[in-house]
Formats: C-alpha cells, structure tokens, sequence
C-alpha cells in the first residue's frame, strides 16, 4: 500500500448537489493596494495557534508583493504586513502559499524579481524569520533571506509559480513554468543551499509545465500534475493535460506518466493532488472536473467524481473557469475546494464534495458576486480544526484589491 505524507479518507461515484445560502460568508480583510498588498492569489496556510498566513501578488510598501499575517482576536481579525518584496534581489509578485519548515520559518517563492536576465526578473526561493523582538505595530518586518535566484528561462529554470514540499530529510522540492518546465530540489548542507534539477520537461514531447508543486509519498516519489501534454484537442489545439509520477532510480529520476486528460475529463489541470491514507490521489483541473486515480498493483485507475457547477462567463478564459489550484481534505474525507470563475454568477465559488452511501454530495457553499466579497478565487481553502474554511479572492469587485473570507460550516 502506497503511503502519502498528506493523510484521510477516500470515496466512489454516483453525485448529488445541494446548495446552502451565503450567509454563513464572511470576508475578514479587504485589501487596500498599499501596506497590506494587492490581489491574494494563493491558498493560506494555518499555524497550530490558528493564525492565517498568505501572500498578495502586488502592493506594499515596494509595490512588488507581500507576506502577511492573519491574527484572529477578540476585536476581529488583524492583518499585520510580514515582509514586502522589493522585486529585486529578494523577489516580487509571490503567486504561491507559503510554508513552515521544520525550522518554524516562513518559506516560499516569488514568480519574479531575483535575476534580471528574465525580463521582470527570474524568481526567487526565500525563508522569513521573525524580528528577535516582539512587534507592536501592524507593520513589523520580517528579516528576508533569498536562498536562490532563478537564472535562465532558456533552460526551464525559471518562474516558479507552485507551492514548495519539504521531504523528510529537511529538502524543499518545487517546480517551475518556463519553457517545459521543470521540477528543482534545494538541500541544506554546512555550506548553504545546493540546487539540483531533478528532471527537466520537455514542451516539445511528453508533459510540460508543471503548475502546482509536487506531492510526496514515504518511498520518496513526486506526485504533480502537467497543464501540457496530454491529448491535444482540449480547447484551440491546447494540450489537455496529465497526471505523473517521478521515482528516483540511482542517480536520475524516471518519469511516468498516470493519466492523460482528453477533454471528456476535463484537462488543463493548474492546481496540484492531495491524498488520502490508503493512497488514493484526488485533484481538480480548470476545465471543472474533480477525479480521483486509484493506485493497484503498480498501475493507476482514474474516476471523475464530479463537475464543478455553474456557467462560465469568461470569452478569454475559454473552458478555463474551473479550480485552479489544489483541493483541501476535511476529517470525514470531504473534498473542498473553489472554482476560478463558474458558479452562479460567473465569477467564482467555492464548492464541498461528501462521500455518502458510495456516492458522493456536491455542496456550492458559496457564489462570488464581484460585490463586496469580490471575485475570482485562484487559491484553494484551508480548514481550521472546526471545519471552518478559509480562503482568498483575488480582486475584481467593489473593493478591486482582494479579500480573505472565512465560511462556517
């Protein structure tokens, strides 16, 4: 039996919907443009205290992005601005999550800033410590340190756009975007960070770009997701999409590629996979299908689960309006996630699956309105220890700058 380091329950077929009102929405900060940054396109990650912590692609002091912090108290919720990306050395427009090491630090990427022989810059990996001091303002700076620019587009070593992984030796793994992209590793050593490419896709044969990240399993094999490869008639002769695994084999790593999309399941998968303790893998991909890949006996079964529901608005997005990034798994083996821009209005929602009698029961908790609650959700949610859901929506309404919301379950 496969072992995953991300653990729950699984589930089988058959779909019910159901829809619950809104009224259990709440947005917990708008963003302004300025201090506390600009479009929040990433999933939060939560500390054991239950503080959020996230990062806006735009804004701050520098106008290249932000790190902040979340911090839920009696008079509500209060954002305090961890760091602002300068977009230069140290980065800019941080599009993915940030993460806890086993440190306790702060780590991520920037998709630009760091070296400039990319136009706008390459990106960055980065680690944010606290200041030694307590902070009693809204503006306390973390100490930033670039653990390494990106360098060349030309070679796919460029534009980092997933969420990083740290193995259980303490190594970070992530992928970038440029050309077919690739999968990196950074390692910790008494001289500092050593970076390895991995493996190296090629936009030309097989999959390439990786968008999400990669998921590890005990054994040491990388789980992802491509939005390239594939079939390739999804939408205007885009490749659909698959599903791969890369295992270590000596010095190198091999490639296998899982699943295929071919349109009929959907394709163009942006967000990544999560999984359960038995070793089943479940994603989403942006054209609206949710899927489930069954490991068995060295080979891998695919199921779709579900279509995410709602009417897409978007010409330019074409079938593109379904979750962009990763689902979330709830202690009963629940599916969550959000969809870029169906629902309802057409502007975003964010959808439950719950496994029930071997089916499963479609949930829209809730429909983006381009109002005050603003509009195309990138990043996924994030469940407190209650069930509670937390997310963020890029910007679009009548605030334009972003918000963090929470919905109760």
């Amino acid at each position: 039996m496969r072992r995953f380091r991300a653990l729950l329950l699984p589930a089988f077929a058959a779909l019910l919907c159901l829809n619950l009102s809104a009224q259990n929405f709440t947005v917990l900060h708008t963003f302004t443009g300025s201090n506390d940054g600009v479009s929040p396109f990433a999933t939060l990650t939560m500390d054991a205290a239950g503080n959020l912590y996230g990062t806006a692609e735009a804004g701050g002091s520098q106008g290249a992005g932000t790190v902040f912090k979340l911090t839920n108290r009696s008079s509500g919720w209060l954002l305090t601005t961890l760091y602002s990306f300068t977009g230069g050395e140290d980065g800019g427009q941080p599009r993915s999550s940030v993460i806890f090491g086993p440190d306790g630090r702060l780590y991520g990427n920037t998709y630009a800033g760091g070296n400039p022989i990319c136009s706008g810059g390459c990106g960055t990996i980065y680690r944010l410590n606290p200041q030694p001091r307590a902070c009693a303002t809204t503006d306390c700076s973390w100490q930033e340190t670039t653990l390494y620019q990106f360098s060349d587009g030309q070679d796919g070593e460029a534009f980092p756009w997933g969420n990083l992984l740290f193995d259980v030796a303490g190594n970070i793994y992530g992928t970038t975007i440029a050309e077919g992209g690739i999968v990196y590793k950074l390692s910790s050593g008494l001289q500092g960070w050593t970076y390895q490419v991995p493996y190296s896709f090629d936009n030309l044969f097989g999959p390439y770009r990786p968008y999400a990240g990669v998921l590890s399993d005990t054994a040491g094999n990388l789980f992802g997701t491509t939005s390239g490869g594939g079939e390739p008639d999804c939408y205007r002769m885009i490749d659909c999409g698959t599903v791969f695994e890369l295992s270590p084999v000596g010095s190198s790593w091999a490639l296998k590629v899982l699943h295929e999309f071919d349109g009929n399941d959907g394709g163009i998968p942006i967000g990544g996979l999560i999984s359960d303790r038995f070793g089943n893998l479940y994603g989403a991909n942006s054209i609206g299908f949710i899927y489930m890949l069954t490991p068995n006996d060295g080979s891998w079964s695919f199921n779709t689960l579900a279509t995410v529901q709602g009417t897409c608005q978007s010409f330019i997005l074409g079938p593109s309006c379904g979750p962009w990034d990763t689902l979330a798994m709830g202690a009963d083996g629940s599916l969550y996630g959000t969809a870029y821009a169906l629902g309802l209005y057409g502007y975003g929602s964010v959808f439950r699956l719950t496994p029930s009698n071997g089916g499963w029961i479609y949930t829209d908790l809730h429909d983006f309105t381009n109002g005050s609650d603003e509009s195309y959700p990138i990043g996924g949610v994030t469940l407190d220890a209650s069930g509670n859901l937390y997310g963020t929506a890029g910007g679009g309404g009548s605030a334009g700058g972003g918000v963090v919301f929470e919905i109760t379950q």
